[in-house]
């Protein structure tokens, strides 16, 4: 599979592939209204460029997102760090006021339009 990818390197025209990456960085730059990102995009394909050098021209005008979703965070905690940790989520925990009463559903719980969150 390597010897299939490096051979097909090999056959591309890799002036027309960084001539497209070129266009592709320039169109992402720009900020004319006729500018449209698909046909550098497909330019590229066709001549043989990868996903991978697609999205590092991209990443590197636009940036990566990364979602705050605070894993990363927690895993990486260690000692002292865990306990700072624990501090603040307590400190926002507290800012946000009274946290909102859980309801339970059991075998008696109904919802029904007339009658939402309703028992029998």
């Amino acid at each position: 599979m390597i010897a299939d990818i490096t051979a097909w390197r090999t056959q591309r025209d890799e002036t027309a592939v960084r001539g497209a990456l070129q266009e592709l960085t320039r169109v992402a730059q720009s900020s004319q209204p006729g500018d449209n990102i698909m046909v550098p995009t497909i330019t590229l394909a066709k001549a043989g460029g990868t996903t991978g050098e697609w999205a590092d021209a991209l990443r590197a005008i636009f940036g990566e997102y990364r979602a705050p979703t605070g894993v990363r965070a927690g895993v990486a905690v260690r000692g002292e760090q865990f306990a700072n940790l624990v501090e603040r989520s307590k400190a926002v925990t507290a800012n946000r006021g009274t946290p909102p009463k859980i309801l339970v559903p059991n075998r008696d719980w109904t919802a029904t339009p007339t009658a939402p969150n309703r028992l029998r």
